[in-house]
């Protein structure tokens, strides 16, 4: 599914910049360094990120199809944006909007309370880019609504705070 957004695209404030990742996966955030480079978000200040509008990857396969903790929770059945690998330029949108993602863009298999799976639930990023609860973290945003199917989350809808 990759990302959408579901603000008015001249609403949301975007930018981009070159990757400095090998891959930056569509649906994510990321974090820019110091020399302006697209970043995994890592452990550190996990506030002032990115979500990632058009990486030069893109998930087309199901919610159980990403590499395990290893990988950084890497797609197994991903595309390549010609566009992105081109230019060496990803799309980041930054600031308050809403947008919906898909299983790559947030920890599919989360279940049980204060999970992802609720609608309400406060959200942070983890050092992989994904969306989890937020829990003791800072929240970037809001679970708005939640498509699962067997196998987890299918689709996430988040309204951001804007950090």
């Amino acid at each position: 599914m990759s990302v959408m957004l579901l603000s008015p695209f001249t609403q949301v404030f975007r930018r981009s910049a070159p990757k400095d990742t090998p891959d930056v996966m569509t649906g994510r955030w990321f974090a820019v360094n110091a020399a302006g480079l697209v970043v995994v978000p890592g452990t550190d200040g996990l506030l002032g990120l990115y979500l990632c509008l058009e990486g030069n990857k893109g998930h087309k396969g199901s919610n159980l199809e990403f590499g395990n903790v290893g990988t950084g929770y890497a797609s197994t059945n991903s595309f390549t944006l010609p566009s992105v690998v081109q230019s060496g330029e990803c799309a980041l949108a930054y600031g308050a909007f809403r947008y919906e993602v898909g299983p790559e863009g947030c920890d599919p298999l989360s279940a049980g309370p204060g999970s992802l799976a609720e609608v309400g639930t406060l959200v942070a990023v983890d050092q992989y880019g994904r969306i989890i609860p937020a829990g003791a973290n800072v929240p970037i945003g809001k679970v708005e609504a939640v498509a699962t199917d067997a196998n987890g989350i299918t689709k996430l809808t988040v309204r951001t705070f804007g950090n």
